[in-house]
């Protein structure tokens, strides 16, 4: 089951990869994982775990902190569309 707060973290992560100029294959490879694991998340249908947050963000190249910031942005954003 999806919740926005998922589909919100992975909309970031998929911004922040592209930025990156990556793709889910790479990504899922710094990661030591499947690209389906990368897929899920930036898709909202896996949540990211506390504790896999750090490893996303060193494999996108961006601080922890970044990766917070963009989260919080597209939450404002979406709360934004929605009023």
């Amino acid at each position: 089951m999806m919740n926005n707060v998922n589909i919100f973290v992975g909309r970031a992560l998929r911004d922040l990869r592209g930025n990156a100029g990556m793709t889910q294959e790479q990504v899922a490879s710094k990661l030591c994982a499947p690209q389906s694991f990368v897929s899920k998340i930036e898709t909202g249908e896996r949540a990211l775990k506390l504790s896999e947050v750090y490893d996303y963000a060193k494999a996108l190249d961006v601080k922890v902190t970044e990766l917070v910031e963009v989260v919080g942005d597209q939450i404002a954003d979406g709360a934004e569309a929605q009023d």
